[in-house]
């Protein structure tokens, strides 16, 4: 990995973006300590862009500044005259396809809804890399979203509890580990298997923290959604929850509030503990999530070609695309108005 202060610390800008000081942090919650980084970057025309992450014991200014980098590629690319874009194979080959942009980036036709536009994006210095990273989040998304749904049922499990850094702030917090299946990929040796981290507050005045995460096995996605849970838990610590929903808006941002409201406690639990499953004596028959294989490809989105770091984004139709708002296409469409929003966010 480039260290920052080799990528960074001799630079103020990237491209056109000027680099404001890294900003740092630390929450104490009991005897945990999580350590916050973030970097925001300026542009004249697009504005602020911010990368950010939390670790415990040590600063994370490297992940923050990919994370940055990473955001400024996206909003370059969504932005940018490039009306096409060669899919690629995870080796880099081409596949003769060529995309167009609205599937790159697709547009919403409606004021509800929209896509998100950072789904299945990842930055790494290796391209094959980049893309293995990118296809984990697009599958973890769809996985998440199917048990959502009701295709797959979420799988309560005790695995990794018993040595958890979690178990330091259990007076705080009932803690919840939950499997969401492995889904097969088209050149990937082993299915890639999602899990989910989730935080219930016993008190009025802790947040709810859901996070999320892929890997080649399942002690590997539960170790990457307990870092997800920390650093929504290390950033959202000592926030005031809100009362009242704020206007709405078809934004990430607008969903977490939404969950972070104590009364959609009940349908967080419900959906975790399998109360969203569609029996399979229904008209529909639930997916199996390791009997389907997904057929990934990926787009290169790579810009700053000085700081050798690669962005891939994956593609692939099959799965649940990451929506935000008020979206009744594909799989959502015959969900109650209460379930439109998820809690991915």
């Amino acid at each position: 990995m480039l260290l920052l202060k080799q990528n960074v610390a001799r630079s103020k800008a990237v491209g056109d973006w000027t680099l404001e000081p890294e900003f740092t942090d630390k929450v104490t919650l009991e005897n945990l300590s999580i350590y916050l980084s973030g970097i925001e970057a300026t542009h004249p025309k697009f504005g602020p862009v911010t990368g950010s992450a939390a670790e415990l014991g040590t600063y994370p200014s490297d992940r923050a500044w990919y994370e940055l980098i990473e955001r400024i590629t996206l909003v370059e690319n969504f932005t940018s005259d490039q009306n096409s874009y060669p899919l690629l194979n995870a080796d880099g080959s081409k596949t003769g396809r060529i995309l167009g942009k609205e599937w790159v980036f697709p547009i919403a036709h409606s004021p509800e809804y929209q896509f998100s536009k950072s789904n299945g994006a990842a930055l790494h210095r290796n391209w094959a890399e980049a893309c293995k990273r990118a296809a984990f989040e697009l599958v973890e998304r769809h996985l998440i979203l199917s048990s959502w749904v009701g295709l797959i049922r979420p799988l309560v499990t005790m695995e990794g509890a018993a040595r958890s850094p979690l178990n330091s702030i259990r007076q705080l917090y009932e803690v919840k580990r939950v499997h969401f299946g492995a889904q097969k990929v088209t050149n990937m040796a082993t299915p890639v298997f999602v899990s989910g981290v989730a935080l219930l507050p016993r008190n009025e005045t802790a947040p709810l923290i859901l996070g999320f995460g892929a890997g080649e096995s399942s002690r590997d996605s539960l170790r990457k959604a307990e870092e997800e849970t920390f650093q929504r838990l290390g950033f959202l610590w000592g926030e005031e929850i809100p009362s009242v929903l704020p206007e709405f808006s078809p934004t990430n941002l607008y969903h977490q509030d939404y969950y972070l409201m104590p009364q959609q406690r009940d349908k967080i639990e419900g959906w975790l503990s399998g109360a969203f499953y569609k029996s399979p004596t229904q008209d529909i028959e639930p997916e199996n999530t390791l009997s389907r294989t997904l057929d990934i490809h990926f787009v290169d989105l790579s810009l700053f070609a000085e700081l050798e770091l690669k962005v891939a984004r994956a593609f692939c139709p099959e799965a649940i695309p990451l929506v935000f708002g008020k979206w009744r296409g594909r799989e959502f469409s015959d969900l109650p108005d209460s379930l439109l929003l998820h809690p991915i966010a």
